[in-house]
């Protein structure tokens, strides 16, 4: 959560963190490290105002909807969606409908999986930082990344390996 940043327009300095009250996905999000993701997003000091949580295993995710609940994030100021974008017919069309078409502050992605971050790169909004938690075994995994929208959306891309007990 510290890795992801965002630039300071006409300065050359970056804020860390996710944007405070800002749209935050969490993709393939409903394993493990995703529900430790999920609760610390719902009650740390610097939250989310939208917490949008997909997977493509509806017992994952009702299993996350049972430990981290809607109405616990609501009561911690964050709107919580899960999702299952395996049945949706255009998951990008429906993801960036819950933003109101503004798209995703911050993604983090828990899967190694092309598919996962391409989606993850096509819903960043301006300024987005998509952190790349979920590492690779092969030394030649590659996904797609519009550049066009890193030179003129300022989308940026971090990759984070492990944690802290802060």
């Amino acid at each position: 959560f510290y890795a992801f940043y965002h630039t300071k327009p006409g300065a050359r300095g970056h804020d860390t963190g996710i944007k405070p009250g800002g749209n935050f996905l969490l993709s393939a999000g409903a394993g493990p490290m995703g529900l430790g993701s999920i609760d610390y997003a719902v009650h740390s000091d610097r939250k989310p105002g939208l917490l949008v949580v997909t997977d493509i295993d509806d017992d994952r995710l009702a299993r996350a909807a049972s430990l981290l609940t809607v109405e616990e994030a609501a009561k911690n100021g964050v709107r919580l969606v899960y999702v299952n974008t395996g049945k949706l017919q255009n998951p990008e069309e429906y993801l960036m409908s819950l933003t109101g078409g503004h798209g995703y502050d911050d993604v983090l992605v828990m899967a190694p999986v092309k598919p996962v971050i391409e989606l993850s790169d096509r819903v960043l909004a301006h300024d987005g930082c998509l952190n790349f938690f979920a590492g690779p075994t092969k030394k030649d995994f590659y996904a797609e990344v519009n550049f066009y929208n890193v030179h003129y959306s300022a989308t940026h891309l971090v990759g984070t390996s492990g944690g802290s007990t802060q």
